[in-house]
């Protein structure tokens, strides 16, 4: 019963998670300040933790991933040690979450330290180009199903492989959750309403699998389809 009442958010609570998603944003462009060979991922973490909580945040564990690619899955730490450090070519991804007002916003912004290879850029676009259009059919009355299949089969029209990867935001485990390892087949006739507050983060892969790419954030579903809480650009940071 409690899951259904956090299912629709009220006035206040979408402007507490919307401050949220602002705090969060500030983290990652700390974090993207401060990324850099041979920094500390230990400072780092402390420093982009540091930002969130001097503008409201309450402390919340960051999920951060860094190294190599091709090296497997990338290590995932949420209070990496001193004496770790980044290193040329390493992929960064995150998972920055604020607590405001109670209630815990995410932003995610992949990075890489390093030109982005050519063959990734196919992946990249068309994450950005499958996040924009979900947006668009992100729409009260319409079951998760249509949203759902739209989302696993976009990929395919350019040689890819698409995933939804989205979940309910809001004062803890807000559902419904679609991941890669929970594929929410039991929420396909629950319908959107007006008022979700979801994170919305497709992964797109390359078709054998050797890259694949996540970016997204706080979206609210309006009559007029999904409105991210705090702009962004959707894309890999490259620093260089």
């Amino acid at each position: 019963m409690s899951r259904s009442a956090r299912y629709v958010k009220s006035e206040e609570q979408i402007t507490c998670l919307r401050r949220g998603a602002a705090i969060a944003a500030a983290g990652i462009d700390k974090m993207i300040e401060l990324a850099r060979p041979g920094m500390d991922e230990g400072i780092l973490y402390t420093q982009v933790m540091h930002r969130m909580v001097s503008l409201g945040s309450e402390y919340y564990p960051m999920a951060f991933y860094s190294g190599l690619h091709g090296g497997g899955r990338l290590p995932r730490f949420e209070d990496p040690t001193e004496g770790r450090f980044l290193q040329p070519g390493y992929r960064i991804a995150n998972e920055v979450d604020a607590v405001f007002g109670g209630l815990i916003a995410q932003e995610q912004q992949p990075i890489v330290l390093g030109p982005i290879p050519d063959t990734w850029k196919p992946a990249i676009e068309a994450q950005r180009d499958l996040y924009y259009a979900g947006l668009e059919i992100l729409t009260p009355g319409r079951p998760f199903a249509e949203f759902m299949d739209f989302v696993n089969t976009f990929g395919e029209k350019r040689g890819l492989k698409s995933l939804m990867l989205m979940h309910g935001r809001g004062y803890g485990d807000d559902g419904p959750l679609f991941t890669p390892q929970n594929r929410g087949g039991q929420n396909r006739d629950v319908l959107i309403e007006k008022g979700n507050v979801f994170i919305v983060k497709p992964i797109v892969s390359s078709a054998d699998g050797s890259f694949d790419t996540s970016w997204g954030g706080c979206v609210l579903v309006t009559e007029k389809g999904g409105e991210p809480l705090v702009e962004r650009t959707p894309g890999m940071v490259s620093i260089t």
